[in-house]
């Protein structure tokens, strides 16, 4: 007895998913290009106290050190690898970020999530910010940070979302921030680049 046809319809479906796995498995061993910085050179102490509106501004931290955080103050734009309880606005310690406000904090710190864009953002918003807990752990966290990146599932690459924060300092002032990459050339994990600008004149004015 002859043997039976396959309808065209499924020869067609048949193909296209042939084709679907194939595109899938080259886009996996594709290498991906992440957007890479130069880590930004820092000093202890900063350009000093900034008391007015100050940005766009773009640094790259060094954060790829599972065991030590990296601090930074905005208001003078420094990085002390000792700062004091008040010295500091922004932890990071490879993909994890760490405001100065919340219990066992000295800072008035937090960060909140808003719609518009950076460039957009004329004012910080009121209502509630989100600050740093310690988890059961015993290791300090900012769920106001937690989702910022995408991780690729073949690139194995961690991409950040394109999302506009609002971080409160520890003295309470204001910044817009985003995040851009998290890679130094190579490309190598741990370098975190934001853009951000900084309202040290005590209102919410960041445009």
């Amino acid at each position: 007895m002859a043997g039976r046809s396959f309808p065209a319809w499924l020869s067609l479906l048949s193909a296209a998913f042939v084709l679907l796995i194939i595109v899938i498995v080259v886009g996996s061993l594709r290498r991906a290009e992440p957007r890479t910085f130069l880590l930004s050179q820092l000093s202890e102490t900063g350009l000093g106290t900034e008391a007015s509106l100050a940005g766009p501004t773009v640094v790259s931290l060094d954060a790829r050190s599972p065991d030590r955080w990296t601090w930074f103050d905005f208001s003078r734009a420094a990085s002390p690898s000792v700062p004091g309880p008040m010295e500091w606005d922004l932890g990071v310690r490879r993909f994890q970020l760490l405001v100065n406000g919340g219990p066992g904090f000295s800072g008035n710190g937090g960060v909140m999530v808003v719609q518009e864009g950076f460039g957009e953002l004329a004012e910080a918003p009121g209502g509630e910010y989100e600050v740093s807990r310690v988890s059961p752990g015993g290791d300090s966290l900012s769920t106001g940070f937690d989702d910022w990146y995408e991780y690729g599932f073949f690139s194995h690459l961690l991409e950040p979302l394109d999302a506009t924060y609002v971080l409160r300092t520890a003295e309470g002032h204001y910044v817009k921030l985003r995040i851009l990459s998290y890679y130094c050339p190579g490309p190598e994990p741990g370098c975190l680049t934001i853009e951000y600008t900084y309202q040290g004149n005590g209102s919410r004015q960041l445009r």
